[in-house]
């Protein structure tokens, strides 16, 4: 596939007095892995929630195939084909990975309030194309063995397989990931790049990710953009980026 997937034009967002993004503006290309680097308070994660409603923007547009994202409600941005994970894991501690999981199918639900009291055969449907999906995702994330487990219990490199997963069995379109190797060991984040290709190459998911991780972001991304002080400084493969005079002073602090 080609063409653009998502495109963001002079996005800004400020608190109080403090730009947090300055006249921000990409373009993510259909079946793209696109990462965002750069030192800690550049924005990386401040365009992540703005692309995903959690904020509203000073100013900017968004567009995600056509939809204009913010004139979307924030609890619909997803049924539009846009899921994101967290740098702080986001789950239900007291309830298994299964029901985690099948809580992701729900958020894009379509059954009404009406279909749920009475147990129509409607929702019966959904219910059982939700299970289908959940378990596709198990398989697929190698979730099998701690399917009815208590996420509580669960090491940390698995809570966060399982976040990754409840995001991808709403079927997105582009997938945000905010520092999906944020806490792991060297061979889970081995895996983890491995998947974040599987999704692309056989979900056909475009990704967008924030990342510290640069021997990561260099084995998987396509193209990358550096930010800083809410700014992009520099796109490019992540050669091009990693040796630019801009992106090295801004690590650095070296004078620019």
């Amino acid at each position: 596939m080609t063409g653009v997937m998502l495109s963001a034009r002079g996005l800004a967002l400020s608190f109080g007095g403090v730009h947090a993004v300055r006249d921000v503006s990409f373009d993510v290309r259909v079946g793209e892995i696109l990462a965002l680097i750069g030192p800690n308070g550049a924005g990386k994660t401040s365009v992540f929630n703005l692309l995903s409603r959690v904020f509203n923007p000073s100013a900017g547009q968004v567009d995600l195939q056509g939809t204009p994202l913010l004139k979307v409600e924030r609890h619909n941005v997803i049924r539009h084909g846009l899921a994101r994970t967290f740098q702080n894991i986001e789950l239900f501690e007291g309830a298994s990975v299964l029901d985690n999981l099948m809580l992701g199918c729900h958020s894009i639900s379509k059954v009404g309030l009406i279909s749920q009291l009475l147990q129509t055969r409607s929702l019966r449907a959904v219910e059982l194309a939700s299970r289908e999906r959940v378990e596709e995702v198990i398989e697929f994330l190698g979730l099998a063995k701690w399917r009815r487990s208590q996420v509580s219990g669960l090491p940390y490199g698995v809570r966060k397989n399982i976040e990754l997963g409840r995001a991808l069995v709403t079927r997105p379109k582009l997938l945000l990931l905010d520092e999906p190797a944020s806490g792991l060991n060297v061979d889970e984040t081995e895996r983890l790049g491995t998947w974040i290709r599987e999704i692309r190459d056989r979900l056909g998911v475009t990704v967008v990710m924030v990342e510290h991780d640069m021997s990561l972001v260099s084995r998987i991304a396509d193209s990358v953009i550096a930010m800083d002080q809410g700014s992009v400084l520099v796109r490019g493969s992540a050669q091009e980026v990693q040796t630019n005079p801009e992106v090295v002073a801004s690590y650095m602090g070296a004078p620019q």
